[in-house]
């Protein structure tokens, strides 16, 4: 176990992520733009390389202890801000308990890594392209790029090196979930092919309407709370590129939480971040994009990204 920090020393968390950034690099693995200490698993790109996802971690929220590796290359490695002979008795049972919830962890992240690519290719090599779908008709927007089986519209999630890491599943009447195994958080489907600029937005109809609208590249992430986690996979891949956050406008909601997200996003990687702008008889469920397109025409939607806030 690696320890970097002086006994008796309060860290901040400053101090905690700094450190245990040095012992990722140390170890020989570049480590991550962000880390984010959550007790969650986390992956990371190990080489540098925008496309490589085997690095992992779990920085734990409570104490300055981690885990962290490479699924790769094998490593697995556990690091403390505290020597272990500085730790109490009853410190020590705390830490060997965190040693073993982490491992199990990271056994549950790997399998369920693999076992969501698994079943999402057995499902997508049964399906079929999707010609028509309730779903589609009912948002008025044509889906190229997913196919259906039995029911379901299947939306594939990539991660930056084209690996399909799950899918959305939206049945007729609009009900959306994903396949267990999916991993969410920093994947995205991508409608059309990213050259200068791309356009980061929540939901798949959504996305469809600002790239059919816009003709931009659009990057879908299905929920407010991966808008900057994709955000940050795409500058990783594509430094130069100019991103869009393009954000639902949950008006009816205390705190309009996915304004707040694009917001956030947007300053994270850099970004431009855009509304939808509607007509003065706005319909309570009117939030975002497609809404728009259905109330006002393709030239309103177009021309929000016209008039686009400098984050």
């Amino acid at each position: 176990m690696a320890n970097v920090m002086s006994h008796g020393s309060r860290a901040t968390r400053f101090d905690i992520i700094r450190h245990f950034r040095q012992a990722i690099e140390l170890a020989g693995l570049t480590a991550p733009a962000e880390i984010i200490a959550d007790s969650r698993v986390h992956r990371f790109p190990t080489n540098g390389r925008p496309n490589d996802a085997a690095g992992w971690y779990i920085l734990f929220e409570d104490a300055p202890f981690a885990m962290f590796g490479c699924w790769r290359s094998g490593p697995k490695l556990t690091w403390s801000a505290v020597s272990q002979e500085a730790l109490t008795p009853s410190q020590r049972a705390l830490r060997w308990k965190q040693i073993k919830h982490a491992e199990r962890l990271r056994v549950q992240a790997e399998k369920r890594d693999a076992a969501g690519h698994t079943e999402a290719m057995r499902r997508l090599a049964r399906s079929k392209p999707a010609l028509s779908h309730p779903y589609l008709s009912a948002k008025g927007v044509a889906a190229p790029s997913v196919n259906t089986l039995g029911c379901q519209l299947l939306v594939p999630l990539f991660n930056n090196d084209g690996k399909v890491r799950g899918l959305q599943m939206i049945g007729p009447d609009g009900q959306k979930r994903f396949l267990r195994g999916t991993q969410v958080r920093g994947n995205y489907h991508l409608i059309g092919q990213v050259v200068t600029t791309v356009v980061v937005c929540e939901g798949y109809a959504t996305g469809l309407t600002i790239h059919q609208c816009t003709g931009f590249p659009v990057a879908v992430a299905f929920c407010a709370d991966n808008v900057e986690a994709v955000a940050r996979s795409l500058r990783r891949k594509y430094p130069g590129t100019r991103i869009i956050i393009a954000a639902d406008d949950d008006w009816g909601t205390e705190g309009n939480p996915e304004r707040r997200a694009a917001k956030a996003a947007a300053l994270a990687v850099d970004a431009l971040v855009v509304f939808p702008i509607f007509p003065c008889l706005r319909p309570p469920h009117a939030t975002d994009f497609n809404d728009l397109r259905q109330l006002a025409g393709h030239a309103a939607v177009a021309a929000c990204f016209d008039q686009m806030e400098v984050s």
